[in-house]
């Protein structure tokens, strides 16, 4: 799986194109995180603009409480940023996904997706009335329709939950067929709008009833959050006790020393060395160590 092209500059890291492999269980209406395949690019969702400042690191609580927060409640909900969906709505989507739950299309269950669902000082995109929606559908399986929605002049998304009351629907698309390029892109336009809003798009892929809900926040006649800054490398700490055997199991959270580094394995694990396995593997690299006193 790939990483969704940017029409936009990358604010922070350039991200290797192997992106993750990651199947996850899913909340109501019953999904299949196997099937995700795309989001919004720009303006970048929630989850989506997490990964592009922090990638699968953990975000500054200071610079982007958000994505930390998010991180914080269930790291998956950004290294998944494809699977932000429900099935089964049917056309009545609105009545089946709750006020509040909007941003995370209800997914609140095993695979809990609702931290996007929090107000709060969401880092924003800069747009004018007239503005433009990327989707990026890595599958290519098309889309009947896209929905675009606006929240209303008033509407508070640092302190109030979304709910449908809250948005206009501001552009009804026809359909993108499947199998050209994964980029649909379509203008939208708004008036009567200033400061910090939600753009909210819903997708209907075309391969069955699959309806992503997207949430993206802007802002009308402002300018973008500032791009969180990169801290210091930190000092190196003492190596561990463990030391890295080819032949030895590993479970979730087990740590060793290997090659002046201190790694945390995420899941089961024997005979993959740390430090080849990626940013997306078994691995998790915990800095720098030092075997000095």
């Amino acid at each position: 799986m790939h990483l969704a092209p940017k029409s936009s500059a990358r604010r922070r890291a350039v991200f290797a194109p192997a992106l993750l492999a990651a199947a996850l269980l899913s909340p109501i209406p019953l999904a299949n995180d196997a099937d995700a395949h795309g989001t919004v690019t720009n303006p970048p969702t929630r989850n989506y603009g997490c990964l592009e400042r922090w990638g699968a690191n953990e975000p500054n609580q200071a610079q982007d409480p958000m994505c930390h927060s998010v991180y914080q409640a269930n790291p998956s909900a950004i290294t998944s940023w494809k699977a932000v969906y429900a099935n089964g709505t049917g056309d009545n989507y609105r009545q089946v996904i709750p006020d509040g739950q909007i941003c995370s299309a209800g997914r609140n269950g095993e695979t809990d997706y609702s931290a996007l669902d929090r107000p709060g000082p969401w880092v924003t995109t800069a747009v004018n009335s007239n503005f433009t929606v990327n989707v990026y559908d890595e599958a290519r399986h098309g889309a009947d329709w896209l929905h675009v929605y606006v929240t209303r002049q008033g509407y508070d998304p640092t302190t109030q939950p979304l709910r449908w009351s809250d948005l206009e629907l501001v552009k009804t698309t026809g359909s993108y067929p499947g199998g050209a390029s994964p980029n649909y892109v379509t203008d939208a336009s708004v008036g009567g709008r200033s400061g910090r809003h939600v753009v909210v798009t819903v997708w209907q892929a075309s391969h069955m009833d699959q309806k992503y809900f997207l949430c993206s926040d802007v802002s009308f006649g402002g300018t973008s959050s500032p791009n969180p800054t990169n801290p210091p490398d930190p000092a190196p700490t003492a190596c561990l006790p463990t030391t890295w055997h080819e032949g030895a199991v590993y479970t979730n959270n087990d740590t060793v020393t290997w090659n002046g580094h201190n790694w945390r394995a995420k899941w089961w694990v024997t005979g993959e060395e740390p430090g080849t396995t990626g940013q997306w593997g078994v691995w998790e690299d915990l800095g720098a160590c030092t075997t000095n006193g």
